[in-house]
């Protein structure tokens, strides 16, 4: 798919084809990066920034709200959050409320911090209400989505509990397997909060068998962390570290794994071997910790 996308980059680039340069960076670009950025995505995005030129259009606004969002694992944030401004000030003055909906969409994940959820919280709202008012059902569940790690994150849970009732009957009048996946995850995690570990592991297990049927590769990221949370509560940490130590490997610019390996090694009375990850993270007093999701 990648190729194919290359190829009709190439293309765009020969004709001087800014529309087409921008469609083939939407292909590459992924909803979460696990902690990476893809390059070939981003150079994508700002060579058709330079071909459309400054004029407002709806295409720059998207193009400028993607590249932020391409952009969410960098060291830059300043870069991120001008990127996104631009775009959210350019779908507002063009007034539609579809590409609106996107670049606010985008803006979430971009700015994504600790510091910032009040605006996050009302991001996420607008993003439900500009995308039922214009019938998009898909960028009201992705809104929706973040909503929930929003309530979740302020601690409201019996918000949370009502929000999932709601996304949970939206994603199944739309049918995608994409979003039913959700559903039961989000409940694994409410399950793990209270306590009921037989419960969240049979939930979890329900959304890793529906994220493979509809074939997202984010379920075998985000199964491993609700696991994670689970075998830690039973005391079963330790047996996850095949698995970690893998996820340390394969997403290395995603540090939360490697913390939570030098916590696992720590609870299977391996401090030696912790304290290896350990100082990897704290060397210089953690400068690379990134101030993300």
């Amino acid at each position: 798919a990648r190729a194919r996308y290359e190829q009709a980059a190439a293309l765009a680039r020969r004709t001087g084809d800014g529309e087409q340069l921008a469609r083939a960076a939407f292909g590459l670009g992924v909803e979460f990066t696990a902690g990476t950025v893809d390059e070939l995505e981003v150079r994508l995005l700002e060579e058709a920034l330079a071909v459309l030129g400054e004029t407002d259009s709806i295409l720059r606004a998207r193009v400028l709200g993607r590249l932020a969002k391409a952009l969410q694992s960098s060291p830059d944030p300043d870069r991120r959050a001008g990127l996104s401004e631009s775009a959210v000030a350019m779908a507002r003055r063009i007034g539609d409320p579809v590409p609106l909906a996107a670049v606010l969409y985008d803006r979430h994940m971009a700015t994504w911090a600790p510091g910032n959820l009040p605006e996050r919280r009302a991001i996420s709202a607008e993003v439900v209400r500009l995308a039922e008012s214009s019938g998009d059902g898909v960028m009201a569940l992705r809104g929706r989505g973040f909503l929930m790690a929003n309530l979740l994150e302020l601690g409201d849970l019996a918000a949370l509990r009502r929000e999932l009732d709601t996304y949970r009957r939206a994603a199944q009048e739309l049918g995608q397997p994409h979003f039913l996946w959700h559903v039961p995850l989000f409940e694994a995690g409410q399950a793990l909060l209270a306590g009921h570990f037989d419960d969240a592991e049979t939930l979890a297990r329900e959304a890793l068998a529906l994220g493979r049927r509809a074939r997202d590769p984010v379920v075998a990221i985000y199964h491993p962390i609700i696991l994670t949370g689970l075998r830690w509560g039973q005391g079963r940490l330790p047996e996850l570290e095949p698995t970690l130590a893998e996820f340390v490997d394969r997403y290395p610019s995603n540090l939360g794994w490697r913390a939570t390996l030098a916590v696992l090694l720590c609870e299977a009375g391996r401090p030696g071997e912790a304290a290896g990850h350990f100082e990897r993270l704290a060397a210089g007093d953690f400068p690379g910790l990134p101030r993300n999701h």
